[in-house]
């Protein structure tokens, strides 16, 4: 039941407002999610990718990239 009804004036009552995420915990909800995508989407592959292609320079700095993503991830998880 998400209203009731006052006993005066036949009236719906609003439902209660749901709890609200406090900042630190959304914005480490953010960082995560920006970590994974960086990692499994960008920058894992474009290391392979550059290593491929003989482009080592660009290669280290998204195998780099990828480390810095993989740190922030254990990082979430190690404040919690």
């Amino acid at each position: 039941m998400t209203a009731r009804y006052a006993w005066r004036n036949r009236r719906a009552d609003p439902a209660p407002h749901p709890p609200r995420v406090p900042a630190r915990a959304r914005a480490a909800q953010l960082r995560e999610a920006a970590a994974y995508w960086l990692l499994y989407v960008v920058a894992l592959a474009a290391a392979v990718l550059h290593w491929r292609a003989g482009n080592e320079s660009l290669a280290a700095v998204c195998a780099v990239m990828t480390v810095l993503s993989a740190t922030a991830i254990a990082g979430t998880y190690r404040r919690r």
